[in-house]
């Protein structure tokens, strides 16, 4: 199956666009008659779980982790930050453990409505509030733990440079986007790459949306540096079990629990790699 990539936008296109989209429906991200971006949600929910609880191995949050380097792409509305983690140690939300940590928190998203929500919700709780494109973004901070849920807006090989980049030695990259199938699924034509939002007063505005295809995002990551730890683990049969899913959403979930609507990566930096 090839990539799903019907045009090739210029990183102005993509900021321009993203950014007008994101300022004009920030204030209605999270309502939550938006069924299919509330099941993302909860993919971003069970996805973090999994990984804290250690699942994907020696790359899980620990206390041997205090004092980690923390950076949140495409923050949005603070979703991430607000996912309540259980396991057997800690019970809070995932900003919560992160403080647990003493670690060093920053969030970065290129819609400045988006970002004033988040600076309302935590306040001086986030260490620091960038309101850039992630495209072209350096900083002289290498990050231990890097998360980009539904980062398809960015998801370009531009992207892909820059958080290699971002990472420290041995740093951990989670990333969450829609899967190809599902953008089939639910989109045609020209716009294939393009999500649609309509606001309350009936306007719709349109965000750049890729999808990767998993081998080809793997070859370009190693090509950084950033190896694989783990792709899509069976465990949306759990998604099933705790959310009523939209019926395009379960309809990509298959018998042994894959899920064929999102794609969730583990991936960490080669040490003295570059």
């Amino acid at each position: 199956m090839k990539e799903i990539i019907c045009e090739s936008p210029t990183e102005n296109e993509i900021e321009n666009l993203n950014r007008d989209c994101y300022n004009n429906i920030a204030n209605e991200y999270a309502d939550q008659n938006h069924g299919t971006c509330r099941d993302f949600d909860e993919v971003t929910r069970l996805f973090l779980n999994i990984y804290i609880e250690g699942k994907y191995g020696e790359n899980k949050l620990t206390s041997n982790c205090r004092g980690l380097r923390y950076l949140d792409i495409g923050v949005g509305t603070g979703t991430t930050l607000e996912t309540v983690i259980h396991n057997d140690t800690f019970e809070g939300t995932f900003l919560e453990l992160l403080h647990q940590l003493d670690a060093r928190v920053e969030v970065l998203d290129i819609s400045k409505s988006m970002l004033d929500i988040v600076r309302n919700k935590f306040d001086n709780k986030v260490d620091d509030y960038i309101n850039k494109s992630i495209f072209g973004y350096s900083s002289n901070t290498r990050y231990d733990l890097v998360v980009a849920t539904m980062c398809d807006p960015y998801l370009t090989d531009s992207f892909i440079k820059v958080a290699s980049c971002l990472l420290a030695d041995n740093g951990v990259l989670l990333l969450s986007f829609p899967h190809c199938e599902w953008m089939k699924k639910v989109r045609h034509g020209a716009d294939l790459n393009k999500a649609v939002f309509k606001n309350s007063r009936g306007e719709t505005r349109k965000c750049y949306s890729f999808a990767r295809r998993a081998t080809v995002l793997f070859d370009n990551f190693y090509e950084h540096g950033v190896a694989l730890v783990n792709y899509n683990i069976r465990y949306l049969n759990d998604l099933s079990s705790t959310r009523t899913l939209s019926d395009i959403n379960r309809g990509l979930i298959d018998n042994h629990g894959e899920s064929k609507f999102c794609s969730c990566v583990v991936l960490k930096k080669n040490k003295g790699k570059e």
